[in-house]
């Protein structure tokens, strides 16, 4: 959709920028450039295919910042240059993607299309389901075992092997552009679990605390960064992507990077400090990359962060600057899973990001309500999704 302006003699086009999320305005709000302001339009992969008739694919600009809103810009097939098709199969179709990418094969995994787990391994592995061409973490469940019968999803579930809490989760953030491919940002996520429920003798997690620290302690790692130009090649090598975004998250087994999963994306929850994280702004760095051009980006990270959120608090959508370095997101609905977000920051050379978890904790205590209680039923098998 194009915006014509008239001044004077002057005539000025402006192309619209469409960001298709499901994330509420005050999570994007305070990253969106300036020079962006009275040009985009917000909305979500449920309202995008009404407005696929207005957009003029020569001009317009589109940005997904969630992978079902990859998917749906994906589908609709109008080539926009940082949106590719292929990869959004893969990356949605969980066993498709192990299928094609020798990178996604170093956890064993299975297909489970009749709700009976039928493990092909070691008969005793701790297991982890969830579906097949799911999103974020629904529906999955963790701490499955051979001959299990889960719940019916109508889909099928794809069956890996149960990576224990005790090996690290690393998320590695970049881009491909051509031939350049490099890294933005890192960050270690790092989760607590409640373990004091037990059915059968295994760990049922209860609540759960989530903190994302920037960066990773594998930031400057060689072999980590080795691992996500080997993994980025597949990528583009299997499905042609280029000028695009992708989120890698690895687990680290024994000083190796496994790939736990590929997303095309950028990190939704660091948007509200992307920029002072990383060094650089996420909508700016894309809309260059759309045209093919690479900002420069600081090769190591300018200042520590660290966002926790938890699930189960209720309220309404507010921002709230607690002091210069920190402040918060509440988000609000009806549905258990939303979250509250705390954000801190503070110069790299002070401290790392263990002493902000501290700190948040500390200044910013959870309240009860904020935690869900959970209430197994005793009659049947409980599994619990996370």
């Amino acid at each position: 959709m194009l915006q014509v302006y008239r001044t004077g003699y002057i005539i000025t086009v402006f192309n619209m920028k469409y960001i298709i999320t499901s994330k509420p305005d005050v999570m994007l709000e305070n990253s969106i450039p300036r020079s962006w302001k009275g040009n985009i339009r917000i909305l979500s992969d449920k309202d995008w295919p009404a407005l696929i008739e207005s957009i003029d694919r020569s001009v317009d600009e589109v940005y997904a910042v969630g992978d079902a809103d990859y998917a749906a810009v994906a589908k609709s097939s109008l080539g926009f240059p940082n949106i590719s098709k292929k990869l959004s199969d893969i990356t949605v179709d969980k066993y498709e993607g192990r299928m094609a990418l020798s990178c996604m094969k170093d956890i064993p995994f299975t297909i489970c299309d009749d709700n009976i787990v039928a493990w092909p391994y070691h008969v005793d592995d701790v297991l982890f389901a969830k579906p097949v061409g799911g999103y974020a973490s629904i529906n999955t469940i963790s701490h499955v075992r051979h001959g299990d019968i889960l719940p019916d999803i109508q889909e099928a579930y794809i069956i890996e092997k149960y990576i224990e809490q005790k090996h690290l989760r690393i998320t590695a953030e970049g881009f491909v552009c051509g031939d350049d491919i490099g890294i933005l940002f890192t960050y270690d996520n790092i989760e607590y679990l409640d373990q004091s429920n037990s059915t059968e003798g295994r760990h049922q997690p209860g609540p759960r605390l989530r903190y994302l620290g920037h960066p990773s302690r594998y930031h400057s790692d060689p072999k980590m960064t080795k691992r996500f130009l080997e993994v980025v090649s597949e990528l583009r090598q299997v499905t042609g992507c280029d000028r695009q975004m992708l989120n890698i998250e690895f687990f680290v087994i024994d000083g190796e990077f496994v790939v736990m999963e590929i997303n095309p994306r950028i990190s939704g929850n660091a948007l509200p400090f992307y920029e002072k994280v990383s060094g650089v702004n996420p909508w700016l760095f894309m809309e260059h990359l759309l045209r093919g051009v690479v900002l420069p980006f600081p090769a190591e990270p300018p200042c520590t962060g660290v966002c926790r959120y938890t699930y189960g608090f209720n309220g309404m959508p507010v921002f709230t600057k607690h002091d210069e370095d920190t402040f918060s997101i509440s988000l609000g609905s009806n549905d258990p899973f939303y979250r509250l977000f705390t954000y801190s920051t503070c110069d790299l050379s002070r401290r790392h990001y263990w002493q902000l978890i501290k700190d948040i904790d500390q200044l910013y205590p959870l309240q009860d309500k904020d935690i869900p209680q959970y209430s197994p039923d005793p009659t049947k098998r409980t599994f619990n999704r996370i």
